[in-house]
């Protein structure tokens, strides 16, 4: 056989090394994968408030909310109007917001933005039979 031929056959320590070199290969992209999703939450760290409005039962409702936006992307709050509760969830680095009201009883989405070092945002809400909009102001 010929320098730099390959015979089909591979020795118990370049076997190890190979398994060596993958497990460090898919650690690191393990790694920044983790790095990637969690990019910088706490760009959006601050509070905002504003109105939501919509429709429950064929009946138009409307309130106001708070929101505070936490270490760590933690979403924390409270709205009332036609209903009253606690808004907690979470906003991921690209400023979606995915949060519960009031024990699971509504669902609240949307984007938050920083423009001038003023947090804002808007989406929607769903749940109580109904659903809506919900704004920054």
């Amino acid at each position: 056989m010929n320098q730099g031929e390959f015979n089909g056959t591979i020795s118990a320590s370049g076997c190890k090394q190979f398994v060596k070199i993958s497990t460090i290969i898919l650690f690191l992209l393990y790694a920044a994968i983790a790095i990637a999703e969690s990019g910088n939450v706490n760009a959006y760290k601050g509070n905002f408030s504003g109105e939501w409005s919509g429709e429950v039962s064929g009946v138009p409702v409307n309130g106001i909310f708070s929101v505070s936006i936490l270490d760590e992307g933690k979403v924390a709050g409270s709205f009332s109007g036609f209903e009253e509760g606690t808004i907690s969830g979470t906003v991921s680095a690209d400023g979606l917001i995915n949060a519960k009201g009031s024990a699971g009883l509504s669902e609240w989405t949307g984007k938050v933005s920083v423009a001038e070092g003023k947090l804002s945002g808007s989406g929607s809400w769903k749940g109580y039979g109904g659903g809506g909009t919900w704004s920054s102001k």
